[in-house]
Formats: structure tokens, C-alpha cells, sequence
């Protein structure tokens, strides 16, 4: 955790603007690596996997293995940074960073796998209802 404070600081520190940075990913992947920390990134993978299991049980365990062996946290990162490119200014960036750095926002990122756990069954049960009303209307 430490080693994750200091490596924050100083990229933040080495990039206080973009204008100063070799390239604006570096932002975006530290506002990134705020927002998804590697600890609850890795939980929500296994509850991910933990789900997975009980809805596929014919898949193997080697199956399960790979799946955290190749969803990696810093190749999520690497794949999310597209998505983020040019929707926020570098000042929102420096917002959304310094957010991250309260209190509220450490504990934001530190129950999003039981947000993303929950969020999950709360879906699952919504296509159960929505699939029981399709079927109902479809048979009418």
C-alpha cells in the first residue's frame, strides 16, 4: 500500500500538468489505478470467478485458473484507457484523482466488490422478472 501511495505521489507529482507529460496517459492510468485499486480489482475477480462456478459447473477448474491467471489488473488498466481518452479535461482529471484521495473516495474503491457483487445478483434477478414477463407476453 505504501509502495502504491509513493508511486502515486510521484507520477502525480512528475505530471502536474498534462502540458508537462510526455503523454496524457499517464493521468488517466493514475486516475485509473485510483478508481480500481489492484486489491479491489483482484476481489471482484473472485467473486467473478466464484459466481462463474456455481453458474457453469461444467466448466473445469483449470478453466477458472486461467481466468485469473490472464485477467490481469494492469492489462484491465492498459484496455479501459481508450475509453477514458478525451471524455475529461485535465483539471476533471486532477478532480477525479484528488477525489480518490479522501476518505470517501478510498472507501468508494474500497466496497466496490461488494457494490459490483451486488450489483450482479441485483441484475440477474431483473432478466429473471423481465424473462418471465417476455414469456408471458409472448404466449398471449
Amino acid at each position: 500500500m505504501k509502495k502504491s501511495f509513493i508511486l502515486s505521489f510521484l507520477t502525480l507529482y512528475s505530471c502536474l500538468s498534462f502540458a508537462n507529460c510526455a503523454d496524457e496517459d499517464i493521468g488517466i492510468k493514475l486516475m485509473l489505478s485510483k478508481m480500481y485499486s489492484k486489491e479491489s480489482y483482484l476481489k471482484i475477480i473472485d467473486g467473478y470467478v466464484e459466481n462463474g462456478k456455481r453458474e457453469r459447473p461444467e466448466l473445469s477448474e483449470k478453466y477458472w485458473q486461467l481466468v485469473k491467471k490472464y485477467y490481469k489488473y494492469e492489462d484491465v488498466i492498459d484496455h479501459a484507457l481508450p475509453m477514458y481518452k478525451g471524455l475529461f479535461t485535465e483539471d476533471e482529471i486532477k478532480e477525479i484523482i484528488a477525489f480518490y484521495d479522501t476518505k470517501a473516495g478510498a472507501k468508494l474503491v474500497e466496497s466496490m466488490p461488494e457494490i459490483y457483487d451486488r450489483w450482479n445478483k441485483a441484475n440477474q434477478n431483473l432478466g429473471r422478472e423481465v424473462q418471465v414477463k417476455i414469456k408471458a407476453e409472448l404466449l398471449e
